[in-house]
């Protein structure tokens, strides 16, 4: 089975780009495939998001969480966050949340091939390693 060898970093950054390629009308396997990696992309984050609030309160402090917060979704009362003063702290979690976006990651799925949409959305760079070496995302050519 093939599959897809990267980093946390890589995943997160080519998360949005998948989400917007997600959204064309493709044919069905096409979009079965799509989704089938968007959802595993999303376990992989979803994970990665867990690690990083668990850093938050390790190197963080403890604060009520503000009304905009509350009405933006975030289904806690407390929060954490790096006070901007404390560059110690702040040094700590950025070293720590390097670490985690270099973790390695495999995804028991394969790449798709750019060459089966039209693009213009998004770019090669965009999606990193989700798509194949030959990726052609914006063909020139193309009436």
């Amino acid at each position: 089975m093939p599959e897809i060898k990267t980093t946390l970093g890589k995943l997160m950054d080519a998360a949005p780009a998948l989400t917007r390629v997600t959204g064309l009308a493709l044919p069905p396997k096409k979009s079965y495939h799509l989704m089938k990696l968007k959802k595993l992309v999303g376990t992989e984050l979803d994970l990665m998001e867990e690690q990083r609030q668990k850093l938050l309160k390790l190197h963080g402090t403890e604060r009520p969480a503000t009304a905009m917060e509350m009405r933006a979704g975030w289904q806690q009362e407390k929060m954490h966050e790096i006070p901007p003063d404390d560059s110690k702290a702040m040094l700590a979690f950025v070293t720590a949340f390097r670490d985690l976006r270099a973790a390695d990651v495999t995804l028991p799925w394969g790449p798709f091939n750019g060459n089966d949409f039209d693009g213009g959305l998004v770019t090669a760079a965009d999606l990193g390693p989700l798509t194949d070496a030959n990726l052609v995302v914006w063909d020139d050519k193309k009436d």
